[in-house]
């Protein structure tokens, strides 16, 4: 048979969340599956024909499937669709064939070692699609030699009792590498749970615990004291729900913003961050308020996190800069002496000579080395692009110094070796000297203690000028 695959919410294309990529884990075993009979499976377009196509969507706010598919039958599955759909057991037992994914990684492999959840919070399907906590799959069933890390996506493995306790002990005693990464139930951790946590490798050196109420702050700071008690020296991160209550959902994860200040000015452990999820009603589509999207925004950007308020990120954006989200972001820029006429007129005749050749030749090796020659004359003639430094909202700009080669390490210097030059940015926007010094770099150009210079971390790679301008001192720059 011909079998069809649809990835409604677009894992297909690349489905990223922080830096774990997610492969749609149905559509994984639904294809081991097939291929195991020696049916054919590829990713569903409009011209293919197919005996069965699979359109699996988790969210039910990932807009539908709108195509037209010539095949005999539909199959639909996955929360989106329904919340009570499930594989049958001889597909969901399958060992996932992540080859239909190449952006995951090949040493990675994904799954569940328990299933369901005890809790019924207003905002999870996870009791009514899967009922209560129950063991599912052991680590080596999700493991294979050539994948020894792990994402588990357990709603919460706390809950399961000695059956957490032996996986914990058997992550360890294999060396697995894992990342929980649907969040840990701190309210349920216990010191063995604690201890073990601590021995663990970790995928990404950070443990997830979700904190979507006040109350839970001080069960999230419990539960990572007593992890830090027994040597762990990874970060931590934080999911948090933002409900209806805007001052509520500002006032948690403010306190986390303050944590993450004083962690960072003191260096007492490993950091702990946040991330903000708009509320989505399980049951129909809602329309997510602006401050959850503006709150979410400001958590979600380290840069912006890092350094500002949400006051002062919302008088921001009121005040109409909202280039602080766009265009402020690591923004690399350029110079380059300006194109003469001389070097126009050579670029063009060589251009010619270029086509000219290109039309009489017989073979590709011909073509090729054409180009090649081509290619190294018409670069010759374009003026050299010197890289001037990157910004990044928060961040003190970071001068790419190339050993004094273009200019000396003070704002003159630097004034006078640009006077002349056409400056412009990764995305080719041009810039006036002064568009660029007082618009573009003039917020974070001279040192200040609301900056952060990462001098800290990585003293012996910059260095700071007298009046203030910090210089990287490769010629790679980072």
């Amino acid at each position: 048979m011909n079998i069809g695959l649809v990835d409604v919410d677009s894992h297909a294309i690349r489905k990223q969340f922080g830096s774990t990529i997610y492969p749609n884990l149905a559509l994984c075993k639904i294809a081991a599956y097939h291929k195991a009979k020696g049916d054919n499976v590829e990713w569903a377009d409009m011209f293919g024909e197919y005996d069965i196509l699979y359109k699996s969507k988790i969210f039910n706010f990932s807009p539908d499937d709108k195509y037209a598919y010539r095949t005999k039958t539909v199959i639909k599955g996955g929360t989106g669709y329904d919340i009570h759909s499930q594989l049958p057991e001889e597909i969901d037992r399958m060992r996932p064939d992540y080859s239909i994914y190449p952006t995951v990684p090949s040493d990675t492999a994904y799954g569940f070692l328990t299933r369901g959840c005890p809790n019924k919070c207003k905002w999870c399907v996870v009791p009514r699609k899967e009922g209560s906590i129950r063991p599912y799959m052991d680590i080596d069933d999700i493991a294979s030699p050539t994948r020894r890390k792990i994402v588990l996506m357990d709603n919460n493995i706390l809950a399961a009792g000695d059956y957490c306790l032996e996986q914990f002990r058997k992550i360890i005693d294999k060396g697995y590498a894992v990342d929980f990464n649907q969040a840990l139930d701190a309210r349920l951790l216990t010191d063995e749970h604690a201890r073990l946590l601590a021995k663990m490798k970790f995928i990404e050196r950070r443990i997830r615990f979700g904190c979507d109420t006040h109350k839970q702050i001080d069960e999230c700071e419990r539960a990572i004291s007593l992890i830090n008690s027994y040597g762990y020296k990874g970060q931590y991160f934080l999911y948090t729900m933002l409900n209806d209550d805007l001052n509520e959902c500002y006032s948690r994860i403010s306190y986390w913003w303050r944590r993450l200040q004083e962690n960072r000015k003191h260096r007492k452990e490993g950091d702990v961050y946040a991330y903000a999820q708009p509320y989505r009603d399980p049951d129909r589509r809602n329309i997510v308020p602006q401050w959850q999207r503006d709150m979410a925004n400001w958590v979600n950007k380290k840069q912006l996190f890092y350094t500002l308020e949400f006051k002062d990120f919302e008088q921001g954006r009121d005040l109409g800069v909202n280039n602080i989200l766009n265009n402020n972001m690591g923004t690399n820029f350029y110079c380059t002496e300006k194109i003469s006429r001389k070097q126009k007129s050579k670029i063009k005749s060589l251009l010619m000579e270029y086509i000219e050749l290109v039309d009489k030749a017989d073979v590709a090796c011909d073509f090729l080395k054409l180009h090649e020659k081509y290619n190294g004359m018409i670069l010759d003639c374009i003026p050299e692009r010197v890289h001037l430094g990157k910004r990044s909202w928060g961040w003190q700009f970071l001068w790419d110094y190339h050993g004094g080669r273009y200019f000396k390490d003070n704002l003159d210097s630097i004034k006078e070796y640009l006077k002349d030059k056409i400056i412009f940015d990764e995305n080719d926007e041009v810039f006036t000297l002064e568009q660029f010094l007082t618009d573009e770099i003039g917020h974070c150009l001279y040192k200040t203690d609301k900056l952060d210079d990462g001098m800290r971390e990585y003293p012996s790679h910059y260095f700071i000028s007298e009046d203030g301008l910090r210089f990287s001192r490769f010629e790679d720059f980072s």
